[in-house]
């Protein structure tokens, strides 16, 4: 039984047939699945959007494989008539691109055993709806476009769930719109994860808080990623308010590279996070990751720490350490963090140096 195979495409003609078959690939992928390879990697780096492929059959029915990797350059895959990977726990689709909306119902009724799915870079403007719903599903990590609709379904068994989206294809009223659709369909796991161009999109919706979810107690673990702003800071604090069971919260502050955003919209203030100062009473531990450390990020630390009693942790990271003109700045920084006052006793603050 082999472990691994990795089979990456390199070069292909510029002009790809309707029907895109793979020569040599494919009888790698044949000879792959005969010696039951448990991982398996199948990288097309030349794009052919919207091009059919067809793998081998025999690949989709394969009693050996764990792991699949598929990046396909934008090319549509075409299901055999037979599919069943019987013992596949992990999945990455990266660059597909999606007509079919049955595409995941066809592909989860032949996975019993899916734990582990990641999306990434796929097409789906061609989508009514991306349904997500397999009862072994663990991890979920998806990095794309916005879906018109995103369903996340009977998936009693999912703890992770990461949500990058892009900015890219319909107007921005469209985006916000699904944003709030997609919030709504978040209502399982344990550790959730939203990158700045979702908070920013979630942040031009009025009444935020009645798109979210009414419960979510697994809910235990929150990364955000957000611009030292005040709409940012505001939707981070209607998602504490709607997760009050959080025990781990991550904060990513990333740089605010919009154009004026300075002079378009104030910094954020003490009275956003005030309002949700019961909810800092469930962190056990924070850790912050900043590029540039302002009185934004440090008003940030020193509310969290005055008032999270049970704390026990709270890691620091600049990037600043990494640049020796920043070194003396960062050292009075490391200092006066140190002296803010601390609700929990046994609280530690470990500034990474």
């Amino acid at each position: 039984m082999e472990e691994g195979l990795s089979i990456v495409e390199t070069d292909r003609p510029s002009k790809v047939p309707k029907s895109d078959v793979v020569g040599d690939e494919d009888r790698w992928i044949s000879y792959a699945v005969a010696h039951n390879v448990q991982e398996l990697w199948v990288e097309l780096n030349c794009y052919a959007l919207g091009k059919d492929m067809r793998l081998p059959s025999c690949l989709f029915t394969s009693k050996s494989l764990l792991k699949l990797n598929l990046h396909l350059g934008l090319r549509i895959l075409e299901f055999p008539s037979k599919i069943r990977f019987s013992k596949l726990k992990t999945l990455t689709l990266v660059a597909i691109t999606l007509f079919d909306d049955n595409f995941f119902t066809k592909l989860f009724s032949s996975c019993p055993l899916l734990q582990n799915l990641e999306i990434l870079a796929c097409d789906v403007s061609h989508l009514n709806v991306l349904a997500i719903s397999t009862p072994t599903l663990q991890v979920l990590y998806y990095y794309g476009d916005i879906p018109r609709e995103f369903i996340l379904d009977k998936l009693p068994s999912l703890s992770e769930v990461s949500l990058s989206f892009l900015t890219l294809g319909p107007t921005i009223p469209t985006l916000n719109y699904r944003a709030t659709k997609i919030l709504k369909a978040i209502n399982c796991g344990n550790m959730l994860e939203f990158c700045s161009d979702y908070m920013e999109s979630l942040s031009a919706i009025s009444n935020l808080s009645t798109h979210l979810p009414p419960s979510c107690p697994k809910l235990k673990h929150l990364y955000l990623a957000i611009r030292p702003t005040e709409s940012h800071v505001r939707v981070m604090v209607s998602l504490l308010k709607s997760y009050p069971c959080i025990k781990l919260l991550d904060i990513c502050f990333v740089p605010d590279t919009t154009v004026n955003a300075l002079n378009r919209e104030v910094h954020w203030n003490l009275k956003e996070l005030s309002t949700v100062l019961c909810m800092l009473n469930n962190f056990e531990k924070v850790d912050i990751y900043t590029f540039e450390t302002n009185e934004v990020v440090l008003d940030m630390v020193r509310v969290i720490i005055g008032n999270a009693h049970v704390l026990k942790k709270m890691t620091f990271d600049s990037e600043k350490k990494y640049m020796e003109s920043g070194r003396e700045k960062w050292l009075e920084i490391y200092e006066k963090i140190q002296t803010f006052p601390r609700a929990s006793s046994c609280a530690t603050i470990d500034v990474v140096t």
